[in-house]
Parts: C-alpha cells; sequence; structure tokens
C-alpha cells in the first residue's frame, strides 16, 4: 500500500516534483508541447500526493467521476437545448461533494476523514466549465483536456486557477526555445530555488529559535483564562435543565470542571436554591467566590453580596 507524501513537506516530495517535471522542461527546450506527458507527468504527481490506496484517493476518484458525469450530461444537454433550470439543478448537483464535506467539518462530524488535497482549488474550475457550457463559450469539450485541466497537480495547493480555455491555449502554444529559457525556464527555477530557501532556511531558523523555545501551553484559550490559579477554591452554581438527561450534567458544566481541575483547583458546586448556604460554608473564602462571579454560571451578583 503506497501512503500519500504531503506536498512540498520534505526533500523527498520535491525530488519527486523535479524529477517528474524533467520530460517536461526537455520538451520545452525542443520547443514542443505535449499534452500526453502534461497529463502522465500529473497523474504521477497527484498518485505522489494522494497515495495509491488511500481513503483521499477514493474520494478523489468518486468525485471526479461524479464531477465528469455532470460535466457531460449538461455539455449534451446543453447542446440540444438550452435551460436555466436545468444548469442550476447540475451546478447544484456538483456543489453537493464540497457542501457535504465542508459541512462535516463545521460539525466535526467525520471531518478529519472527509476530503482531499486540492478539493477547493477543483471545484472552482468545475464550476467555471459548467458556467462556460451554459453561456455557449465553449462548443468543444474534450476529454482528455478536461481531465488534464483537472489533474494540473500545482493547482493543488496554489493554484493557478486557469480558465479552461486559457489552460488549453497555453498546452498548446508553442515556444521558441530562448523565449522558454528566459521567461518560463529560469523565472521558474528562481522561484523554486527561493521557495526552497524560505521553507528550509528562513522556517527552519524561526521554528529552530523561537517556536521550538515556547510553552506547550502558549496562546492556549480555555474556558476560565487566567480568573483563577492553582490552589483556588471556585464555586460553581449549576442550574438544572429540566431537558437534559436525568443524572447527567451538560456539556459546558463538564468542560468548565474539567478545565478547572487541570489548573489544580478546588471545585465546589451547587445549584441555585442552595446557593445561600453555599455561601455562608464558603465565608472564610471569598477568593473562590469571586472567581465564580467571572466565571459567570448564572449567579445573582445580590446573592453574592448576601
Amino acid at each position: 500500500m503506497m501512503s500519500s507524501l504531503a506536498q512540498y513537506d520534505s526533500f523527498l516530495s520535491i525530488y519527486i516534483c523535479l524529477l517528474a517535471t524533467i520530460p517536461c522542461v526537455i520538451l520545452g527546450l525542443l520547443g514542443k508541447r505535449s499534452k500526453v506527458v502534461n497529463l502522465v507527468v500529473s497523474a504521477v504527481m497527484v498518485i505522489t500526493i494522494l497515495g495509491l490506496q488511500t481513503f483521499q484517493m477514493l474520494q478523489f476518484l468518486l468525485f471526479l467521476i461524479w464531477e465528469l458525469l455532470l460535466i457531460y450530461l449538461y455539455y449534451g444537454f446543453r447542446k440540444r437545448c438550452s435551460s436555466d433550470l436545468m444548469y442550476y439543478i447540475v451546478l447544484a448537483l456538483s456543489i453537493l461533494p464540497i457542501f457535504i464535506i465542508r459541512m462535516a467539518g463545521a460539525l466535526h462530524f467525520y471531518d478529519s476523514y472527509l476530503g482531499f488535497v486540492g478539493l477547493s482549488y477543483i471545484c472552482f474550475k468545475i464550476w467555471q466549465i459548467l458556467l462556460e457550457i451554459h453561456d455557449g463559450s465553449i462548443e468543444k469539450l474534450s476529454f482528455g483536456d478536461v481531465l488534464g485541466n483537472f489533474l494540473f497537480f500545482p493547482s493543488y495547493s496554489s493554484g493557478p486557477i486557469m480558465r479552461y480555455q486559457e489552460f488549453q491555449n497555453e498546452c498548446q502554444k508553442a515556444l521558441d526555445r530562448r523565449i522558454y529559457v528566459a521567461e518560463y525556464l529560469l523565472p521558474g527555477a528562481k522561484k523554486i530555488i527561493l521557495g526552497l530557501f524560505y521553507k528550509y532556511a528562513i522556517a527552519f531558523f524561526i521554528n529552530t529559535y523561537f517556536l521550538e523555545k515556547l510553552p506547550e501551553d502558549y496562546n492556549q484559550q480555555s474556558i476560565t483564562g487566567r480568573l483563577v490559579t492553582e490552589g483556588d477554591l471556585v464555586l460553581l452554581v449549576m442550574p438544572q435543565d429540566i431537558q437534559a438527561p436525568k443524572g447527567r450534567l451538560i456539556l459546558p458544566q463538564v468542560q468548565t470542571m474539567r478545565d478547572l481541575l487541570d489548573k489544580k483547583c478546588l471545585i465546589m458546586s451547587c445549584t441555585t436554591d442552595k446557593l445561600s448556604e453555599t455561601l455562608q460554608a464558603l465565608a472564610t473564602s471569598r477568593k473562590g467566590i469571586r472567581a465564580l462571579s467571572a466565571i459567570n454560571f448564572s449567579i445573582c451578583s445580590s446573592k453574592v453580596s448576601n
């Protein structure tokens, strides 16, 4: 089973990327272009990034099949007649996968499993093709060209999001060797070298001498924040919701208690009807009451003063 390799995350991924682009560079130096070579190189890099037998690859393939079916079904329909309703239906169906994935992330429902690298970039390309089919801008849609556009691996991490027609024009444009070297190869090599310098020199320096020296809990937020310190006696007034399951606390109450325990605080809790009796028992520990007031567990200031 081939595992995925994070894009540009290590020298190995960069090494594989450079090896894969050598055929394209050779063709450029010869003043030629090849859609087949571009497609093969992109496919190899996509497999390297997502992994050959991974859940990400499975999602990618299912997503790709779904979107290609929608595009070509609508393309065939549009050649026969025009319907705004059909366009909106197909567009909604094409948005459905990314909508499900984004909702899963928002609801934390299998969000660590759903989705794959480059999903948003591919979706933008798909919607642009559907829009131009609807407008009549695209009259001929080659399967190989569409697939090559979707698999173009640099866009999976950083773009560019080129229109379908623009991408095809770039793939078909014949370049003189001198123009290719001066305007494509040398500027591209310069950007790669600068990127390596930023990542493996500057970023390494910042991580080694600054980030790694920060405490583990730096910039971590908690429910109680800096309201309490170790050893504080904290009174939690916790109204019992009649709609909550019997014998259980609601999640915010449990999270607050856990946060206080992690900070080595002493905890006492009561319901609203037992607040006066509890305050009398805590008459000698005003610090805990002040912390409670700041935590704001539905406590009345008038009762605290009493």
